[in-house]
């Protein structure tokens, strides 16, 4: 593929019905974004509509965001 995929184009060879929902770790000025209120909410509606939530996130040396766990 010419370019590479974008980030909403689905992936080659996955099921119809694969949805992919990207939250930015930051902000256009740099602040990180708390984006467990967009986790829950997506979370939320897959079960509300019988569907199957696989959620990856990457922080810490990445991101430069680290949390205390």
């Amino acid at each position: 593929m010419e370019g590479g995929a974008g980030m909403s184009d689905p992936l080659f060879g996955m099921a119809d019905g694969v949805e992919t929902i990207a939250i930015p770790a930051r902000k256009a000025t740099g602040e990180v974004v708390d984006s467990d209120p967009q986790i829950y909410a997506a979370l939320h509606d897959c079960k509300k509509n019988g569907k199957v939530p696989i959620v990856h996130s990457v922080y810490g040396s990445k991101t430069g965001i680290c949390q205390d766990v």
